[in-house]
């Protein structure tokens, strides 16, 4: 239990890290600083919930 928390916690924090690392300021020097992505974040985290659940699904059934 614990090292999947671990690896779980190191996840989340590598992706964040690469997040704010990749993320550049606006090129029309106004001080809102929202990335690209921004818009599609919502959408992105579904998309991933559900691949998650279905890779969690097919491990459950490979391993009865």
């Amino acid at each position: 239990m614990k090292s999947t928390l671990l690896k779980i916690k190191l996840l989340v924090i590598t992706l964040l890290v690469s997040f704010v690392g990749f993320a550049q300021p606006n090129p029309d020097g106004d001080d809102d600083f929202e990335t690209p992505i921004n818009t599609y974040v919502i959408w992105l985290a579904m998309a991933g919930i559900v691949l998650a659940f279905g890779f969690y699904k097919k491990f459950k059934t490979l391993k009865q």
